[in-house]
């Protein structure tokens, strides 16, 4: 399939791709990052990697980008909703407030000068992010995170 048989395909399509982003979007779990623009673009995104793919002796072109849309909209959906939510008054590293005093601030200058590139790298995604997020992000397996973890707590706890 050409890339203006793809274009015409999905501008022929995009009033159900439209649909589907907004139906997909009051089921992702609030709050969300993606915006129905957003979601409309990752439609087309699915039309144009699986068009190439199509048979057309298999199904008509609607129900294929249907399929391939919703499929993706599905696990945006189901990503959504695994994510844990973060307890309410749970503190993160910027919410932390620390006094001004010249041995404080010492201390985190220390902390922070102490930690490895990985480290600091793991600090500064944690406050926004599931633990989960983090180790996907990072590609980290468990283990490799919990030994991370540990390792955070140790310099901490040996420094301040």
């Amino acid at each position: 399939m050409t890339n203006s048989e793809i274009q015409a395909h999905i501008d022929e399509h995009h009033d159900m791709i439209v649909t589907m982003a907004l139906t997909c979007h009051d089921r992702l779990r609030k709050p969300t990052f993606y915006d129905v623009d957003d979601l409309v673009q990752e439609g087309v995104l699915q039309c144009v990697q699986h068009l190439p793919k199509y048979n057309p002796s298999a199904s008509s072109v609607k129900s294929y980008i249907f399929l391939c849309i919703m499929t993706r909209y599905t696990d945006l959906v189901q990503a959504s909703w695994a994510q844990k939510r973060r307890a309410p008054n749970t503190p993160t590293v910027t919410s932390v407030s620390v006094p001004e005093d010249p041995s404080s601030v010492a201390k985190v200058r220390e902390l922070a000068e102490s930690l490895t590139p990985r480290e600091l790298e793991y600090v500064s995604l944690s406050p926004n992010s599931t633990k989960t997020q983090i180790r996907k992000d990072m590609g980290l397996s468990r283990w490799h995170q919990n030994k991370l973890l540990e390792t955070l707590a140790r310099k901490t706890e040996a420094i301040i």
